[in-house]
């Protein structure tokens, strides 16, 4: 008859496999041979499933950390690359080679900012209405406050201004920004 000394070995076997082959026709068989050494095994599943639950937090634990570094790292990037822009911008080189990258700066596309929406026109604003379906044909024909079940605050149409700034019309309280696009290639980036 097996001892408890002799499930734990069998349970730290079971564990290892399940770990490096997952559930197998052999991690199989051994719980088939824990489950008919008695009444031990509900201790020795207990230990392993605190074992179990401990690792999983640690690993939660570390995949935090991760994630933590890598968003740090990509604000970092995206800095660097903010700074590689304004100096390739500032002194007016639109290609750099160096070794084996290449650096280029070329017209990125436009952005609308708002920069005050007090005092953006209605016209360049829009609401969203949310209307009942069974009544959407009624609203359509006319608009009866009743079936407007609710409404956004005003807010500012970016495509009504991007639109008004195409046909060379300014809009009161916002801009249009034209952005840099910085494409790196070489040996980093491949």
């Amino acid at each position: 008859m097996p001892n408890l000394f002799n499930l734990k070995g069998i349970a730290r076997e079971l564990s290892e496999l399940i770990d490096q082959e997952g559930l197998t026709q052999e991690v199989e068989a051994k719980l088939e041979q824990i489950s008919q050494m008695g009444i031990s095994c509900v201790a020795i599943f207990a230990s392993l499933l605190d074992e179990y639950e401990m690792r999983a937090k640690i690993r939660k634990e570390k995949g935090k950390e991760l994630t933590d570094l890598a968003k740090k790292d990509s604000e970092l990037a995206a800095r660097q690359k903010e700074l590689i822009k304004a100096v390739m911008a500032t002194t007016g080189q639109k290609k750099v080679e160096l070794g084996g990258l290449t650096a280029t700066l070329s017209p990125g596309s436009a952005s609308t900012v708002v920069d005050n929406e007090d005092i953006v026109p209605p016209q360049y604003k829009s609401i969203t209405l949310k209307i009942r379906a069974d009544k959407l044909d009624l609203v359509k024909a006319v608009l009866d406050p009743e079936n407007i079940l609710s409404e956004s605050s005003p807010e500012v149409s970016l495509t009504l201004v991007k639109k008004a700034s195409d046909e060379n019309i300014g809009v009161n309280g916002t801009r249009i920004e034209k952005g840099m696009r910085l494409t790196l290639k070489g040996a980093y980036n491949e």
